[in-house]
């Protein structure tokens, strides 16, 4: 299934049914958002202003996953870093593979909301610089939060 799901994540005919812009304090429920959504849904959070700047997440029954595309140049140089702040919260990453063969490095962390975005906004700041007032955008093919 975890496949499935990564190759419709990383197909080019993927459709985007919704978008917003927001900051790190509007995680925890763009998170909780994806959580409440069907099954097959995801959120993608992007860093305005960096073009490779972004984390994949989808949603089991028991957990959420963590997906960080290895494609380009500066994807590659921030695995280390990526797998650093994993480390630091107790979680053990691993590489697979899309439908494609591009590399991904994914971590499955605990299906809680609020646990979850702490964890996104250590991983954020780490690698892309982010702080409290730097403006991303949560693209989700599921029912985004209320305003």
């Amino acid at each position: 299934m975890w496949r499935a799901l990564k190759s419709w994540l990383t197909s080019r005919r993927a459709r985007v049914v919704s978008g917003t812009g927001g900051t790190v304090a509007d995680m925890a429920a763009h998170i909780q958002g994806l959580l409440d959504a069907p099954m097959g849904s995801s959120l993608i959070v992007e860093v305005s202003g960096l073009e490779d700047a972004f984390l994949q997440f989808t949603a089991g029954p028991d957990r959420i996953q963590i997906d960080y595309p290895q494609i380009t140049a500066g994807q590659v140089r921030r695995e280390a870093a990526l797998r650093k702040a994993f480390g630091a919260a107790g979680l053990t990453p691993y590489e697979s593979r899309g439908s494609d063969g591009a590399r991904f490095l994914d971590c499955d962390v605990p299906r809680d909301a609020t646990g979850a975005a702490i964890l996104v906004q250590r991983i954020l700041e780490s690698l892309f610089g982010v702080s409290a007032s730097t403006e991303l955008r949560f693209v989700g093919n599921g029912p985004m939060p209320a305003a």
